[in-house]
């Protein structure tokens, strides 16, 4: 039979460092080319919006997809596991917490290969709920001594940075000024919901690592064209599906007709160690989010309801 697992279940069983290892693993399987991955399709409805994708791991011997819709009238995620062993379906589970550990974990895995400092000062911008997973997945790969956060709203930064600092023990600050969560850091996140670029590539030091993982539309924008143009490596999630929703690139490249794609690294083989990262580079992970990335965490949270006997069976 089944299992349901409510969001309350995923939050429960599910910790940052479970999300980093199953993705890492996923990663290293999706070098090897065992994997397939489905990029998103959208169907845009009056004041919401459908959202599909899927992938299949044969060695877990498990596919699914993530489907939600998102809108005006509210957020449902859902992501689905069924079993390759005999195509039946092994689990339904509440996806929006899921969705926060993924989307932070990838970065997670990104900052770890390509930063190439044990500590680091970082600034994020952005103190939405999917900025709280971005400072703890860092937190959980490297040592952060400064955290300075910017967002629009000052005061709602405020209270997003007294929650981080008091669950992870660290120094996290905000900012009225932009330009101080980028000069002299080691590592940035943008996680906004912007149209329009929020870090500028004037701004940024040798060496300093950038996660762009707000934006997956593309015609939005995180970061300026100077960013991309200084970044000396750039690494994606998924190549097709960076193609039809890495803002940043997307845009760059009606700018820019000499961007080339093949240039592109992927994610999977930095983790597979295929690729090694140059030193005293600028480097950039534009992350999309992707369905290898849910079906991975939701294994790992199937695999371990198993163990502490979580999650409703359906008739």
């Amino acid at each position: 039979m089944a299992k349901f697992f409510s969001e309350k279940d995923v939050n429960q069983l599910l910790t940052m460092d479970e999300a980093i290892k199953s993705l890492e693993e996923a990663f290293i399987a999706s070098s090897k080319k065992k994997i397939i991955n489905i990029p998103r399709n959208r169907i845009d409805i009056e004041g919401s919006n459908f959202n599909f994708m899927a992938a299949s791991w044969e060695e877990k011997e498990i596919v699914g997809y993530k489907s939600y819709v998102a809108g005006s009238k509210g957020l449902s995620f859902h992501v689905c596991i069924y079993s390759l062993k005999d195509n039946r379906l092994l689990a339904i589970i509440e996806a929006n917490r899921l969705g926060q550990l993924r989307t932070g974990a990838a970065t997670g895995i990104a900052t770890k290969f390509l930063c190439q400092k044990d500590s680091i000062s970082m600034g994020v911008f952005g103190s939405g709920f999917q900025a709280e997973t971005q400072i703890e997945a860092i937190s959980n790969v490297k040592k952060i001594t400064e955290c300075i956060v910017y967002s629009r709203n000052l005061e709602r930064s405020q209270q997003f940075c007294q929650k981080m600092s008091e669950k992870l023990k660290i120094p996290v600050n905000s900012t009225s000024d932009p330009e101080q969560c980028a000069v002299n850091k080691d590592v940035i996140v943008t996680i906004t919901n912007s149209q329009e670029p929020v870090l500028k590539g004037k701004w940024l030091s040798p060496n300093t690592h950038i996660n762009a993982a707000g934006s997956n539309v593309a015609n939005r924008r995180e970061i300026d064209i100077e960013a991309i143009e200084r970044s000396d490596l750039i690494v994606v999630d998924d190549m097709n599906q960076a193609k039809i929703e890495c803002g940043d690139l997307i845009q760059y490249k009606k700018i820019d007709s000499t961007f080339d794609w093949s240039n592109v690294c992927l994610l999977g083989d930095l983790v597979a160690k295929k690729k090694k990262i140059p030193e005293n580079t600028i480097t950039l992970f534009e992350s999309q989010g992707i369905a290898l990335e849910d079906i991975a965490i939701a294994h790992t949270l199937l695999k371990k309801s198993i163990k502490e006997d979580r999650g409703i069976y359906l008739n």
